[in-house]
């Protein structure tokens, strides 16, 4: 689909409670990756990056309004290989959900994006996703991610360390810009925050002094980055004008994942939110996949 919109209701139906059992879920999920999709893409596509796109967005570049499909991927595009078949172009998809402010959740498993994630449609494997490779060292505790390059934000902004230390320093470890009482505690290891380093501008260093073990993990969930060229400008520590109050306002999870105008790394940007009603978001035309 273009697009998909997000219809706001009162109430659901109540959940029946029942879950597949273990045995069962495991033989749809085998059964769900029969796929009739070809397994493999055409070495040739990648090499002459001969890429296909949406018809809505070819309009655009004839226009001279997007560049051409080939300088929006990055030079390693994560390859799908879809569920069941290759779908057509076009459409729109809808949900519903009780609130929005208080459904942040429910919106965000549509749009995180970080180094690595979950394969589907069960997660019983961790695959890569905007890093193309990882390396661990001093008996782990240092892992080395190397992130796919000429990946860009929404906006057609490059996706670097940089957006990375952003998130990590300026908004989860800052207690003055932190959306929210305490960071996670996934980044922590014996109360003492896991550190993270810029080796080049696509080349991030995570490190401990005790083994990393679940820090792959980790970088399934969520998101790892926040686009700093976009919220450096509201953030004190590169804005004197600037407050953290302000600062905090403009980035709750509600603001961060609903508000339009906001770069993301997402496959879905959002375009128009009109509160307790309806969220619509559009196609990013710069998505890495």
């Amino acid at each position: 689909p273009s697009a998909f919109c997000l219809l706001l209701l009162g109430c659901l139906a109540p959940d029946s409670g029942k879950r597949a059992e273990t045995e069962q879920a495991a033989q749809t999920n085998a059964a769900i990756l029969e796929t009739r999709a070809p397994k493999q893409i055409d070495p040739a596509i990648l090499t002459n990056r001969t890429f296909g796109e949406a018809p809505t967005l070819a309009e655009k570049v004839k226009r001279g309004e997007l560049p051409p499909v080939s300088k929006r991927l990055p030079e390693n595009p994560l390859i799908v290989v879809p569920m069941d078949t290759v779908g057509q172009y076009g459409g729109t998809l809808r949900r519903a959900l009780t609130g929005d402010i208080i459904q942040t959740a429910g919106v965000n498993k549509t749009l995180s994006e970080n180094l690595m994630g979950f394969s589907r449609p069960l997660p019983d494997n961790i695959e890569f996703n905007l890093a193309e490779s990882y390396k661990f060292r001093d008996d782990g505790k240092t892992a080395t991610f190397k992130i796919r390059k000429g990946i860009k934000w929404s906006d057609g902004h490059p996706f670097t360390v940089d957006d990375i230390l952003f998130w990590y320093y300026d908004m989860t470890l800052n207690d003055d810009a932190r959306d929210g009482v305490l960071p996670p505690s996934v980044w922590f290891v014996d109360d003492k925050a896991i550190e993270m380093k810029k080796i080049d501008a696509y080349t991030l260093e995570i490190s401990s002094p005790k083994p990393l073990g679940r820090v792959l993990h980790a970088l399934c969930l969520d998101v790892i980055a926040e686009p700093k060229h976009y919220l450096a400008q509201y953030h004190p520590k590169y804005n004197p004008n600037a407050t953290y109050e302000a600062f905090k306002d403009s980035t709750t999870s509600a603001q961060r994942i609903m508000k339009p105008g906001k770069p993301r790394l997402s496959a879905w940007v959002p375009v128009e939110w009109i509160r307790g009603q309806r969220l619509v978001y559009e196609r990013n035309p710069y998505y890495f996949k």
